[in-house]
C-alpha cells in the first residue's frame, strides 16, 4: 500500500515517478500443536490417505515410488502425519519394508471406501472435468 498524495509530493520534489511505500502485513500462523493440541480427526488430508493406501498395496515406500512416481519421502511424510493425527502407529518400520499394524489393517478398508466416495463426489460436482449427461428430458 502506498500513499498517493505523499508520492505526488515526493515525485514533485525529486522530479521522478512516485515511489511505493510498502507496509508489512502479518499473516496468521497456526501455532504449533503443543500449544493448542492436534487438529481434530475430521481434518484428514485425502492425499495422505491415498499414500497410505499405496503403501498398503505395495508394502514398501520404494516399491510404491517405482509404481507411482511419488517419492518415498513424501509417502513416509504422509504416513507420519496420519500416525500423528490418529495417535497410533500404522506401520512397523524395517530396513527394506514397512509392515502394517492391526490399526493399519482396520484403517485400510475404511480409507478405500472414503476415497471412493470422495472421488464420486468430485466427479459429480459441477466444476469437474468428468463428462456429464447434458441432454434435456424434453429434447428429442
Amino acid at each position: 500500500m502506498w500513499d498517493i498524495d505523499k508520492a505526488k509530493q515526493d515525485s514533485a520534489l525529486l522530479g521522478s515517478a512516485p515511489r511505493r511505500t510498502r507496509l508489512a502485513v502479518s499473516l496468521p500462523v497456526r501455532p504449533p500443536d503443543s500449544v493448542h493440541g492436534p487438529l481434530p480427526l475430521r481434518h484428514i488430508n485425502t492425499i495422505h490417505l491415498r499414500r497410505f493406501v499405496m503403501l498398503m498395496q505395495h508394502e514398501s515406500a520404494i516399491a510404491a515410488e517405482r509404481h507411482t512416481g511419488i517419492r518415498a519421502a513424501c509417502i513416509h511424510y504422509a504416513i507420519r502425519r496420519l500416525e500423528d493425527r490418529f495417535g497410533t502407529t500404522l506401520f512397523v518400520r524395517e530396513a527394506s519394508s514397512m509392515h502394517p499394524t492391526a490399526a493399519a489393517h482396520r484403517l485400510y478398508p475404511c480409507a478405500i471406501r472414503l476415497l471412493s466416495m470422495w472421488d464420486s463426489l468430485v466427479a459429480e460436482s459441477p466444476g469437474s472435468s468428468a463428462p456429464s449427461d447434458t441432454s434435456h428430458p424434453d429434447a428429442d
